[in-house]
């Protein structure tokens, strides 16, 4: 007879003995904590928080500090679809390869795309070995308002400026509990192994190891806290160093310690596959970007563009590896089609879904006209607007639903749609009854606590109010607050400091925030 494997532990008398490997599998399935636990856990963490921590929901955390827009351009439509969009705001990147990479020239088109969207950036040349000419050509106007280019001496003199102006972004655009109200600039740094580090500079002998990965370690955490916080995006540009002791395996090292791994939210590696080649647009070579590591995509995605020098990314190639990796083009035998999934727009005049074409035919539309940037070409524009509204992923997602209810597929998630952990894991919760049932009750309820809210929210709603304490034997008498104390410690309890307004004498007394209770039906709705 099969063996029901019961979440309660009890097993009926005409089955046999749980197995020692079932009775491990009962334990695991089991919940320790009920529902009063997470309340008093809860309870608190609120209490604790205050200054420079912030308790915020959960399921609003990620948008908090990511802006509703997609980020920042590469100025490669295909690099934009695998990053659905861009370079995220709020976040840390890092992109190294070997020289010769092209490096220098996807971070000049990163900042050319910024400024195209009035964006501010921030350039910081710690090489100092930035083209004029070269990054013109590339399209950055070195002029323009909100373009800032430095040079600086010492790496923790570049962080040290990053974190002033980051902060000083913060206390112009910030939004209390909302992060900015604008986006933050664009700060490339190029490169992070030429940060040389303070100590260093200034001969300090003391301690010699290690000197610019401690300096990383130091600065970055607290940089990215910052990044986030203002929406900004930073993007720091290193190099590859080989390991000489490595026996075995891949001997390449990224140079800045473990933290600059640990800490950037997503990795390219960028490298150059065969020699440069003359073209029509000029000296051309292949670049490989390789997805290294990608915390808001799946990472591993390793797919190949053309680099033409003084111009950026081949368009007409560009244009359609974006398509490819999209699913919505298709070449064989020297023909090539142009799907439709169902929600996407029309294509440029003179262009049909599922109609073969030469390339040379798509090319016309892939071109600007004469004297005009390449950003304006028909078909460019038409990508470019599919991946910055999100059209080309929603109409993804819709398709990969359809596949899955089919049966054509089956995938328990993908870069476009979220993850469902019920896939995995299917169980009754016996907190769920109970959580259901507080949520009923909480909807109905008319009295709160003081210590059920953030002291934040306290003072901004509640303080000089009219509200209850219930101090003595749970009888509530009206008093007003007038103000909260902050513990001493790190671990007190927050008190409040309330005035009796029913004495004949109104006095003030401290006591405990739990005591003091608000009651919609007594004091009215705030």
């Amino acid at each position: 007879m099969s063996q029901e494997v019961l979440l309660n532990g009890e097993q009926h008398e005409n089955e046999r003995p749980l197995t020692e490997y079932e009775q491990r599998q009962q334990q695991a399935m089991q919940v320790v904590y009920d529902l009063d636990d997470l309340d008093i856990f809860g309870s608190m963490v609120n209490k604790l928080a205050g200054g420079d921590v912030q308790i915020i929901q959960a399921s609003t955390a990620f948008g908090r500090h990511i802006s509703s827009d997609r980020g920042c351009a590469s100025g490669s439509l295909a690099l934009d679809f695998m990053l659905r969009g861009g370079f995220p705001n709020g976040r840390f990147h890092m992109i190294y390869g070997p020289s010769m990479a092209g490096k220098t020239t996807l971070s000049s088109r990163i900042m050319a795309m910024a400024q195209a969207f009035n964006r501010p950036v921030l350039h910081i040349d710690a090489e100092y070995a930035a083209d004029i000419r070269y990054m013109k050509a590339l399209g950055l106007d070195m002029n323009r308002p909100g373009y800032k280019y430095a040079q600086p001496t010492t790496g923790d003199g570049a962080f040290r400026m990053i974190k002033n102006v980051l902060s000083q972004w913060y206390d112009k655009y910030g939004v209390e509990g909302k992060g900015c109200s604008k986006p933050g600039p664009v700060i490339v740094i190029d490169s992070l192994k030429a940060l040389t580090p303070e100590a260093f500079m200034n001969n300090d002998e003391k301690n010699p190891i290690a000197l610019q990965a401690r300096m990383f370690s130091l600065w970055i955490p607290a940089i990215k806290a910052l990044v986030g916080k203002t929406n900004a995006v930073l993007i720091g540009i290193n190099q590859v160093r080989q390991n000489p002791g490595a026996m075995f395996g891949n001997p390449e090292t990224i140079p800045g310690g473990e933290a600059l791994v640990f800490f950037a939210d997503s990795i390219l590696r960028l490298s150059r596959v065969g020699k440069a080649e003359e073209t029509s647009w000029g000296v051309s070579m292949t670049m490989r970007i390789n997805m290294k590591k990608m915390k808001h995509v799946n990472p591993g995605t390793v797919f190949d563009l053309q680099l033409v020098q003084g111009i950026g990314f081949d368009p007409t190639i560009d244009i359609w590896r974006m398509m490819e990796l999209a699913g919505i083009g298709e070449g064989s035998r020297g023909w090539y089609t142009i799907r439709r999934y169902e929600g996407m727009p029309d294509l440029p005049t003179g262009l049909e879904y599922d109609k073969k074409y030469r390339f040379e035919e798509l090319a016309v539309y892939m071109l600007p006209s004469q004297g005009e940037h390449f950003t304006s070409a028909p078909l460019y524009k038409w990508c470019f607007f599919l991946i910055q509204t999100g059209v080309i992923f929603d109409c993804i997602k819709v398709w990969e639903e359809e596949q899955k209810a089919s049966g054509v597929i089956q995938d328990i998630g993908s870069t476009l749609t979220d993850f469902d952990f019920s896939v995995l894991l299917k169980r009754d919760d016996p907190n769920m009854k109970a959580l259901e049932n507080a949520k009923e009750s909480d909807a109905l309820r008319t009295s709160f606590r003081m210590d059920e809210f953030l002291p934040d929210e306290i003072e901004k709603r509640f303080v000089g109010q009219i509200v209850s304490c219930d101090i003595w034997e749970n009888t509530a008498y009206s008093c007003r607050l007038e103000r909260l104390l902050r513990p001493a410690a790190e671990d007190g309890v927050w008190k409040a400091e309330i005035t009796w307004t029913e004495e004949s004498e109104p006095y003030s007394e401290n006591v405990d925030l739990g005591f003091v209770v608000y009651d919609e039906k007594k004091h009215g709705k705030l």
